[in-house]
C-alpha cells in the first residue's frame, strides 16, 4: 500500500503541512485518501511554484516518492465560492490598512 493508505487522514495532513510549510504560507491541504492524492494551496502563487519545484520527485518522511503537479481549478461551486469571498476579504483588509476603505465599526 501506499503512504496515504498506510496513515490517517490528520498524520498525512500533519506531513504535508511539515514539508510543503517549508517554501510559505499555506491556504488549505485537502487529502483524497482513496485517490491516494492531495491538493495543497498557497496564498501566493509564488510559494506555490518554489514548492512545486523544491518537492518534485523527493520523498516525504518514509522514502516515499511524490508526485508535484498543478491541479485544474476545483470545479465545486461551494470551493469557487469561498475562493472568492477569501479573495475579496483579502482585498478588503488590504484596502483598509493602507486607509483608501472606511468600514463601518
Amino acid at each position: 500500500p501506499g503512504y496515504a493508505a498506510r496513515r490517517t487522514e490528520p498524520e498525512v495532513v500533519d506531513t504535508l503541512l511539515r514539508h510543503f510549510g517549508e517554501w510559505g504560507v499555506l491556504e488549505s491541504v485537502r487529502v483524497l485518501k482513496p485517490k491516494g492524492c492531495a491538493f495543497i494551496t498557497y496564498t501566493h502563487r509564488c510559494s506555490a511554484e518554489m514548492a512545486k519545484v523544491a518537492m518534485e520527485e523527493q520523498a516525504l518522511d518514509s522514502d516515499e516518492q511524490i508526485n508535484v503537479r498543478w491541479a485544474y481549478d476545483d470545479p465545486n461551486p461551494r470551493a469557487q465560492a469561498v475562493k472568492l469571498r477569501n479573495a475579496a476579504q483579502q482585498m478588503l483588509a488590504a484596502m483598509e490598512k493602507k486607509g483608501g476603505l472606511f468600514l463601518p465599526r
